[in-house]
């Protein structure tokens, strides 16, 4: 469905931010795993004679922003990976995003208890 959808303008964008492995305790662990994926495909994506891309994933976001046309702020840690592309964009910088458009809260949610637990199994919080 969504390759219907698709148009010579499309540009989709797979990424993991690493991989996983699991310890002898049977917990998941990300410290030792494999590095994360990142595939492109579509709209002016460099298909033959492309060199080898030195990624992280820090230059997600620079390499999506500058496809987008969008600036970049030198607060990013990253680059645009202009090498997975035929022809590299233009890249418009910007000091900074500014200050967030409006203060946020947190609100509490019957599934926070169920929530954190995942996340600690997954080693995201730790006591």
């Amino acid at each position: 469905v969504a390759a219907a959808l698709a148009d010579g303008d499309t540009l989709v964008a797979l990424v993991s931010d690493h991989g996983w492995s699991r310890e002898a305790s049977g917990r998941w662990n990300h410290n030792d795993a494999p590095p994360g994926v990142l595939v492109l495909a579509g709209a002016g994506v460099c298909e033959s004679g492309c060199p080898p891309l030195d990624a992280s994933i820090y230059d997600i976001a620079p390499t999506l922003l500058a496809r987008l046309g969008l600036p970049l702020s030198d607060e990013l840690a990253g680059r645009p990976l202009d090498a997975a592309f035929e022809t590299p964009r233009p890249v418009r910088r910007v000091a900074a995003y500014g200050a967030p458009l409006a203060a946020s809260r947190a609100v509490a949610s019957g599934a926070d208890g169920a929530l954190r637990e995942k996340l600690e199994a997954l080693g995201y919080v730790r006591e």
